[in-house]
């Protein structure tokens, strides 16, 4: 048998060769190129992490200014046995921006009742006081992330005494579309600075008519 010298064929490389068929193998990357992968994988992710974080940064103090806080319903309900009556108060704040990385720990409202055509004024700081001064028991912290252009949304309950709760009855008589609340809102909001300069504070009001 005639034993023919193995022809290496143009652009092939002989030492990755198979010696008995003749064909081209394919190498493993070895140990140290897979290393060499794995840490520039690595380092573009850190980059790319580090690159999106600056620009988050740098649209805080824009985004802090930017931060709205409102009212947008007052509901009155009225106990059928009791006559006790409850109102909810919807209250909001909200971030337009794409800024991420501010919560919302709590709202603090407060709220009177008015009749603008008769300039008539209940619970508007005279001997029975404010209506609502803070975020009771019943209306613990919200503790919400404020996420890129989103709100968070609450409802107050405020329960009256009998004795606010007459005065508003009777307060409505003989026209309770004639009677809308006046209402200061504030959101206070954390950041990352709250450490330094403390959270922010944001307020804001708003007359509407009573549902």
């Amino acid at each position: 048998m005639h034993c023919g010298k193995l022809v290496q064929p143009i652009g092939t490389n002989l030492e990755n060769t198979n010696p008995i068929t003749g064909v081209q193998m394919k190498l493993k990357p070895s140990g140290t190129i897979l290393v060499t992968m794995a840490f520039v994988a690595a380092g573009v992710i850190s980059a790319t992490y580090t690159t999106v974080q600056a620009i988050n940064y740098s649209g805080f103090w824009d985004a802090r200014s930017k931060i709205t806080v409102s009212v947008s319903r007052l509901h009155v309900e009225t106990s059928r046995t009791t006559r006790a009556v409850t109102i909810q108060a919807t209250v909001s704040a909200a971030n337009p921006t794409g800024y991420s990385g501010m919560m919302v720990r709590y709202f603090e409202l407060r709220l009177y009742f008015n009749k603008p055509a008769l300039n008539q004024t209940l619970f508007s700081g005279g001997p029975t006081g404010d209506l609502i001064d803070a975020v009771t028991a019943s209306n613990p912290p919200v503790g919400n992330p404020l996420g890129p252009r989103s709100n968070v949304t609450l409802i107050l309950a405020i329960q009256l005494s009998s004795s606010q709760s007459a005065a508003l009855q009777s307060f409505e008589q003989p026209n309770p579309s004639q009677v809308v609340g006046q209402t200061s809102v504030i959101a206070t909001v954390d950041s990352f600075v709250d450490r330094s300069i403390g959270p922010q504070v944001v307020l804001g009001y708003e007359t509407l008519p009573l549902s």
